[in-house]
């Protein structure tokens, strides 16, 4: 009993006494710091708890932490006070707890020193006055500058969680206005070499929020920011050591990406600054390098690794514009607009004018493949909607464009001496230079002088392929990958399956475009009867034949044309034909022959059934395809079934006449509706264009009330 009163008694001296009345014993058995250190723990050890448990208690943890300070702001030391603030606040900003750091623990501090709005500072002299008025030598400044630098960022990611988007001009402004304001703090912190950690900090903030703003297209907004992250890194002493040369060759290209994705033309002003910066980066790399080889100290072959590194990285945003500046026809020069035939391309390395400048600016495969890929990105560009690299008036843009898949095909083509010895080489006859491994970065390949090019890379420039509607390399591309796909994990084989359809679509359209054309045309010069004479003529044709010698599969019966299908591609669409739950009820109706454009329109309509199985059926699919192309097939579905819909339901009072219009081909079109309403609903389709998802549910409902009274 006795002892229970001395454990209490002494409880309630702790609670009553400050940390300074046991000044007496060491820091590590103050009972006051203790048990504050005790209840930050328990406090942290509960918001982990929260975040794996997915619950959102963000009003108790305000309160405990608002009880917390105080209780102890007044029994602890100053600093440590302090200190305790930025660190619970940094540690709630790696949670995502953004609204509790800031007014719990970032704002707490800053208070002291007057109401905060980031919009009142425009000049580093207003916030040296405000927060530091004894200067940057003061023992708090370094409490200071955290506290100003975690506002910042709470406030940016708090605009950012009420829009993600960036839609409203409200929420662009709130961002733009964090990053002046940290722009702001690393200009004062430039004074002193000792806060060379806040401006790399401030580098990595402005990079971060820059780069979610490009997602957007706000590039031409961010701009100058990662200009001034980079020139940042040119002005701090410390910063400009070895170890921090990756790091600034990606502020580097981050700054040109902005550049290239901001201009207004491809030989606007934009796209010269762009390549201006790159090389004066590569400039700023090459002095260093010559200072660093007078020195003796540190391991040389890193630090060449370290140069060759960022020498790769800026290279290939110079190629980026010079590949196409090289070539661009000058203005009032006439030339003949002949074109080259690059299926017949024949002779070793370079074979074009492209292959030759990657050949003098890079001097390994990995390299120049890397080159390639950055040369053909283009943020503005989404996958499923495809069109040339440029108009047919600029011939020389798309014959680097062209140039470019061949030579990025050559390079997985012609086997090197040196393959043989790279584990993962060698899986695929006609592609050697493909290696399966998981892990491998292209870049930190090509800066060890490889020959073999990872496939999640090669799957890269697949994709780029079909965008840029180069079929030839795409149809050669498809069927090795898709084999090698399958010895790997597996994931990406819906999205092959997915972009194979939409081909296979896109070609049967072609097709029957162009046989209605010819039908038109014969029917004005010879009657019905020389059109059907073209059309067998033109469809007892060989197949054609792909840049590996193979036959590629195709059918010209009923227009359909079908790429040749791995068996992962067959046996994934097998599959999702097999789950199927729901059976249509196929209504009979006596019709006449059917012509040859309803036959291509019932291919068209299985292609896309097929790309409904494959949607629909499998759980994991938003886990393998990037939720954009998700929404892209779903505007692409949508936009295949509602001429359908206009063109046979149009007049909502005259059921009876059309019920009559049904025939097999339509019921199976009202099925095909239902399976793009399901999709457009699985994948959120309402937030990106909610009139089209609107539409698409009133007719479908429209629909099923014909059905059910349909007089």
């Amino acid at each position: 009993m006795a002892a229970i009163l001395r454990t209490k008694a002494v409880e309630r001296s702790i609670k009553n006494n400050s940390a300074a009345y046991y000044s007496y014993v060491d820091d590590s058995k103050n009972p006051v710091l203790q048990s504050f250190e005790a209840q930050i723990t328990d406090f942290k050890n509960y918001v982990a708890k929260q975040q794996k448990s997915n619950q959102s208690i963000d009003g108790r943890l305000s309160e405990t932490l608002f009880q917390l300070w105080s209780n102890y702001q007044s029994r602890v030391s100053v600093r440590m006070y302090c200190e305790k603030l930025m660190h619970l606040g940094e540690y709630l900003v790696a949670y995502e707890k953004y609204n509790i750091a800031l007014f719990q623990c970032y704002q707490r501090y800053l208070n002291e020193f007057g109401s905060f709005q980031m919009q009142d500072f425009q000049t580093i002299d207003e916030i040296e006055e405000r927060f530091f008025p004894i200067g940057l030598l003061d023992a708090t400044a370094d409490i200071s500058f955290r506290a100003l630098m975690g506002c910042a960022l709470c406030l940016f990611y708090l605009a950012v969680e009420q829009d993600p988007k960036v839609q409203l001009d409200d929420t662009l402004d709130r961002c733009l206005i964090t990053l002046s304001f940290i722009r702001l703090l690393m200009n004062l912190a430039l004074k002193d070499d000792r806060w060379s950690w806040l401006v790399y900090n401030g580098t990595i903030y402005l990079y971060k929020m820059s780069r979610y703003l490009m997602t957007f297209g706000y590039s031409l907004k961010v701009v100058e920011y990662l200009v001034w992250a980079a020139i940042s890194t040119e002005m701090c002493l410390p910063l400009l050591s070895i170890s921090y040369l990756p790091w600034r060759s990606t502020l580097y290209c981050a700054a040109c990406e902005a550049f290239y994705d901001s201009r207004v033309s491809a030989d606007g002003e934009k796209a010269i600054a762009g390549e201006n910066f790159a090389r004066r980066g590569l400039e700023q790399f090459k002095n260093l390098h010559e200072l660093q080889s007078l020195s003796i100290e540190g391991d040389k072959c890193q630090q060449e690794n370290s140069f060759r590194h960022a020498t790769i990285k800026i290279a290939t945003m110079i190629f980026k514009r010079m590949v196409f500046e090289n070539r661009r026809k000058a203005k009032g020069v006439l030339r003949p607009k002949v074109r080259q035939n690059y299926k017949e391309l024949n002779g070793p390395w370079p074979r074009t004018l492209t292959e030759k400048l990657l050949g003098d600016m890079f001097d390994c495969r990995c390299s120049q493949f890397l080159a390639i890929l950055q040369a053909l990105s283009d943020s503005n560009r989404r996958l499923l909607l495809t069109s040339p690299a440029a108009s047919d008036q600029e011939i020389e843009i798309l014959d680097v464009t062209i140039e470019l898949f061949y030579a990025a095909q050559y390079i997985l083509q012609v086997k090197h001496a040196n393959v043989d010895q790279i584990a993962g080489a060698n899986h695929n006859s006609t592609y050697p230079n493909i290696t399966l491994k998981q892990d491998a970065s292209l870049l930190d390949m090509a800066v060890n002088s490889q020959y073999v090019i990872p496939l999640s890379y090669v799957i890269q420039l697949l994709k780029l392929a079909f965008n840029y509607q180069v079929y030839e390399i795409f149809e050669s591309l498809i069927e090795p990958i898709s084999e090698l796909v399958e010895r790997t994990d597996g994931n990406q084989i819906s999205l092959l399956a997915l972009l194979q359809i939409i081909y296979e679509i896109d070609q049967c359209e072609r097709e029957r475009k162009t046989a209605q054309n010819s039908k038109n045309a014969g029917s004005n010069k010879g009657g019905k009867d020389g059109d059907k004479k073209k059309l067998q003529k033109q469809r007892s044709k060989s197949p054609p034949k792909g840049k590996d010698g193979g036959v590629l599969k195709k059918t010209l019966e009923n227009g359909k044309i079908k790429l040749k299908q791995t068996k992962a591609v067959r046996d994934l669409i097998d599959a999702a034909k097999a789950t199927r739950s729901v059976t249509i009820k196929e209504v009979k109706i006596q019709i006449d022959a059917p012509n040859d454009e309803e036959d291509e329109e019932r291919s068209v309509e299985e292609l896309l059934e097929d790309l409904c199985f494959l949607l629909l059926t499998d759980p994991r699919i938003q886990e393998k395809i990037e939720p954009d192309i998700l929404i892209d097939v779903s505007l692409l579905l949508w936009n295949k079934c509602r001429p359908i819909l206009r063109k046979f339901y149009n007049e909502p009072n005259d059921n009876l006449r059309w019920l009559t219009r049904l025939d097999h081909n339509h019921v199976k079109w009202i099925h095909l509706f239902f399976q793009t309403h399901e999709i457009m609903s699985r994948f959120n389709f309402a937030i990106v264009d909610s009139s089209a998802y609107a539409e698409c549910s009133l007719r479908l409902g429209q629909i099923l009330f014909v059905l059910i009274h349909p007089s």
